[in-house]
């Protein structure tokens, strides 16, 4: 159950044991019914109804309840006001400090979220909603040891075994984001034995060990999360880049196929098609793979990896300037990404255009300057144009990264021509394993 909903949900059920005893409870059971049936419109009008009647020392309900019936129907304004109304009134009282936080946290201001919760917290150390809350404000603001802190106390108050699992499912997936996979992996197993049959845990317990090139457990953690939830896309979509990074090319696709036969966003439809885009691509299926990844732009139009591995499909076929083409869409949406520059080289040195070439291969050491494949075709385009200063200087800064180029250079015909060459010589031949 999504937090909004299941926090609502909640504090209804909450109101009818933890509220303050009221003279003229009927009338509050009596709104909370119409909350609960969703009836806000008539709840509001029985409340305002009954308002003259209600006594001075139970004003703070009366206001409380109009606070949480303007949250229900989104006028978060207008239940700030209530709720500080009924605050004001009855100062001692924790649920309108911790709903207050709630409407907070819903306006992502989480500054005042915090604050509110802590101040329900003083009124009552042993809440365990508002601990669980709290702690997902700090997870979305990405102060994870704080969330894990938290959800911590929440468990230790909770006697609900489906919100325990979603609590220690929340602490599992914090210690995910802190890179602490054992941690990670306790509390998703903790969330599996108090709920066994949601599929949450499951996948991101699979994430967890897909994270760890476990890929055998992960595919039996997705399939297990599927069994829950048979209709889940990000299973099938990992399921699916497990089998493209195995080579099993058709069982990725198939799992790709079943993501998309599922319900998803644009983002999600977006990556299946990436996917599904690469997995024929691998397969030197072309026609297909630009049908897909174009699908994949088409749903989200700034995934440049889609791009990136469009250049590729028609960079594979000699389609230079659709590739060049797709390698600056991805420059523009990734500045950084070396590849793009390398392979859009590449391109350039397949149409001749040298002097593009070497620009673009130089572009890509910027943001990657050990990369063996770069340097290697540097040195290979100023040996080819003998210019021998740039090619010596080029493969001394490939030798620093991988001295095994010595004897791959050594029988490269591109370097024939320096065979005799003392500088050459110098730097390759001298060093090169199995020479003298």
């Amino acid at each position: 159950m999504p937090l909004n909903k299941m926090k609502k949900y909640v504090i209804l059920v909450l109101l009818i044991f933890l509220m303050p005893f009221s003279t003229y409870a009927g009338v509050f059971t009596e709104i909370n019914d119409l909350m609960k049936k969703g009836e806000y419109d008539m709840a509001l009008n029985t409340l305002t109804e009954a308002e003259p009647k209600i006594k001075s020392s139970e004003k703070y309900l009366l206001h409380y309840y109009k606070a949480k019936i303007y949250f229900y129907t989104d006028d978060n304004d207008k239940s700030i006001i209530h709720f500080k109304k009924s605050i004001e009134l009855k100062p001692d009282w924790y649920l309108p400090y911790h709903d207050l936080g709630f409407v907070y946290q819903n306006k992502n201001n989480f500054n005042n979220a915090i604050i509110y919760y802590k101040k329900s917290i003083k009124r009552f150390e042993t809440y365990p909603t508002v601990y669980l809350n709290l702690g997902n404000v700090y997870f979305a603001t990405k102060k994870y040891e704080s969330a894990i802190i938290n959800y911590q106390e929440s468990s230790k108050y909770e006697k609900n075994k489906d919100v325990l699992s979603d609590i220690y499912y929340r602490q599992g997936k914090a210690y995910s984001y802190l890179k602490d996979n054992n941690k990670a992996i306790a509390c998703f197993e903790k969330s599996i034995k108090a709920k066994p049959n949601w599929h949450l845990p499951y996948h991101d317990l699979g994430l967890v060990y897909h994270n760890l090139n476990n890929h055998e457990e992960a595919i039996s953690y997705y399939n297990k999360a599927l069994l829950y939830s048979e209709t889940f896309p990000a299973s099938y979509i990992n399921l699916g880049n497990i089998y493209l990074v195995k080579k099993d090319y058709a069982v990725a696709r198939e799992n790709y196929q079943k993501a998309l036969e599922s319900k998803q966003d644009k983002d999600a439809l977006s990556e299946t098609y990436l996917g599904l885009g690469d997995a024929y691509m691998a397969e030197k299926n072309y026609t297909e793979s630009v049908k897909a990844l174009k699908k994949a732009i088409k749903h989200k139009n700034d995934n440049w990896k889609a791009y990136m591995n469009l250049g590729l499909v028609y960079f594979n076929q000699d389609i230079y300037d659709d590739a060049i083409e797709n390698f600056n869409k991805v420059i523009q949406l990734n500045s950084n990404y070396y590849l793009a520059y390398f392979y859009k080289a590449n391109c350039y040195r397949g149409l001749r255009k040298y002097p593009e070439m070497e620009k673009n291969y130089k572009l890509s050491l910027q943001y990657q300057p050990d990369n063996k494949d770069v340097l290697y075709s540097l040195s290979t385009y100023y040996a080819f144009i003998d210019n021998k200063n740039n090619m010596l200087e080029y493969l001394k800064l490939l030798f620093s990264v991988d001295e095994q180029y010595k004897n791959i250079i050594m029988y490269d015909t591109i370097f024939e021509n320096y065979q005799k060459d003392k500088d050459f010589l110098k730097l390759v031949k001298g060093q090169a394993n199995g020479t003298k």
